[in-house]
């Protein structure tokens, strides 16, 4: 239930689909989650809106006490493979022809603009 345990992630977590990793991959263990907690504790009360800052300026968006112990949270294999796979709506907005055209006048063109004259 904690970020020590064999899912690597907190009850919120969970629910949320995500899991911590170390920063090469491997999942969370006993001391991570503990040294991640009191990091996280110590930090809040010292640096409070300094760690929700430093996350808009690193192109991971972690925050200030995952980047000190060296995790990062993910989307677990289940919401990740549902975020990569595409719908069948999707592709076939992107795919469709788009109309234009005036059918005042009978002529329509599919996929490019009424010619001029």
């Amino acid at each position: 239930m904690t970020l020590g345990s064999p899912a690597s992630a907190t009850l919120g977590m969970r629910t949320m689909e995500l899991e911590m990793r170390t920063w090469y991959g491997a999942p969370s263990y006993f001391v991570l989650g503990a040294v991640h907690a009191i990091v996280y504790w110590v930090s809040v009360s010292v640096l409070s809106p300094f760690i929700l800052l430093v996350s808009f300026f690193n192109a991971r968006r972690r925050l200030l006490h995952d980047m000190a112990v060296g995790a990062v949270v993910i989307n677990n294999a289940a919401r990740a493979a549902s975020l990569r796979a595409p719908t069948a709506m999707a592709e076939l907005a992107f795919d469709a022809p788009k109309f234009s055209g005036n059918l005042a006048d009978g002529r329509a063109e599919l996929g490019c603009r009424r010619p001029n004259g």
